[in-house]
């Protein structure tokens, strides 16, 4: 009995992940090289810590704050909140330690900049996502 419940909570704790990672994908542009990036990765780019890839160019962040698919990307990825993000980037502003992420206020903007600006990296919601931007695996 007891392992058939810690069988049931595992399961279910699997599902929730899965429909969660389902909620974003992380998009680039589609001549990046880069096909997946590992979680750290991604938190370190959009806490500014990471600022260029691995073959060398610049990465260029954008945001959609605007959005359910914002807080979900900062909760699952980042592990903050949107104030606590909001406070980051406020503070590296004002420190002069960093610059925050361009934001845009819908998927289709945020896609728009991301096919435009190589090196770039930005997030959408799965039903959004096209041939004019690339998809990358978040690990």
């Amino acid at each position: 009995m007891r392992y058939t419940i810690l069988a049931l909570m595992f399961f279910l704790l699997s599902a929730t992940s899965m429909a969660v990672a389902a909620d974003f994908v992380l998009i680039t542009d589609p001549a990046n090289p880069a096909a997946a990036i590992n979680e750290k990765e991604a938190k370190n780019i959009y806490l500014g810590k990471k600022t260029v890839w691995d073959d060398g160019r610049h990465v260029t962040v954008f945001t959609q704050s605007a959005s359910a698919v914002h807080i979900l990307f900062l909760k699952d990825v980042l592990g903050k909140t949107t104030q606590q993000y909001a406070t980051y980037w406020k503070k590296s502003l004002f420190t002069g330690t960093g610059l925050p992420p361009k934001d845009f206020a819908t998927d289709a903007e945020v896609k728009a900049a991301v096919a435009a600006q190589p090196g770039s990296i930005g997030y959408i919601a799965p039903a959004s996502l096209d041939t004019s931007v690339k998809a990358l695996t978040l690990r």
